[in-house]
């Protein structure tokens, strides 16, 4: 601590901000480390149903959760950029802009997200026993 109240509550501000922009970060790389658990989704997507449409929206949020971690560490940039020359100010252009195209990125990506995750769930299912019987008459027929 200083003697300059000021000075302690801007450097108190600052590690706040640098806490809630590690905790979007984290939430926004959980949602792309998430995928790798989809790779046996993806394997038999025509199994599930998974059609290019919606293989294109599950991308297109994964990359907004991806600009929102390379956002976020580049707001933790300016931060400490401006630290090095003793300033700790959150209300600096390049902090607040970095900061919202980060809340943004991730929101955009949660929305897409939920928006393919309920296409897929409410998505018609191709009934299984139609793949199978069809092959087990192919096989009945060359056998007979």
């Amino acid at each position: 601590m200083t003697d300059d109240p000021k000075l302690d509550g801007a450097k108190e501000a600052v590690k706040t901000y640098i806490e809630q922009t590690k905790l979007l970060v984290t939430l926004s790389s959980a949602f792309v480390l998430a995928p790798a658990g989809a790779v046996a989704v993806f394997k038999d997507r025509v199994a599930i149903g998974l059609s290019k449409s919606l293989l294109f929206w599950f991308v297109v949020a994964d990359v907004l959760f991806i600009l929102s971690v390379f956002t976020g560490y580049v707001v933790l940039g300016t931060i400490s950029g401006f630290q090095h020359v003793g300033k700790y100010d959150v209300h600096r252009p390049a902090t607040r802009t970095c900061s919202v195209l980060q809340i943004l990125t991730y929101l955009a990506g949660l929305a897409v997200f939920i928006y393919f995750a309920f296409s897929l769930i409410s998505a018609p299912q191709p009934k299984p026993y139609e793949s199978i019987g069809s092959a087990g008459q192919t096989n009945e027929r060359s056998a007979g």
